[in-house]
């Protein structure tokens, strides 16, 4: 049996919305790990530098809607608890 391939119009229980909020939410939660977290090439970035990228990035890498939400989200995490290892 050959492998087929639904596009968002062949199954109507697929929204393109969702696939697009949810696209746009695991780009913004991936950019904020990636730097919020050691690499091997460098350390955790400091809030402050996170927040001056996402603000940079908003309208063209980062839709500004999902920029927004996270910029909020650190707003509400002063101590910086969403980074890689969290509350130390």
């Amino acid at each position: 049996m050959a492998n087929r391939v639904f596009l968002v119009d062949d199954d109507p229980t697929i929204d393109a919305k969702d696939i697009y909020t949810n696209g746009h939410s695991a780009r913004m939660a991936d950019a904020y790990d990636a730097m919020s977290s050691k690499r091997s090439y460098r350390n955790i970035m400091p809030q402050e530098r996170i927040r001056e990228e996402i603000t940079n990035g908003s309208g063209a890498q980062f839709d500004p809607r999902f920029a927004e939400i996270l910029l909020r989200m650190m707003d509400e995490d002063p101590d910086y608890n969403l980074r890689e290892g969290g509350q130390d």
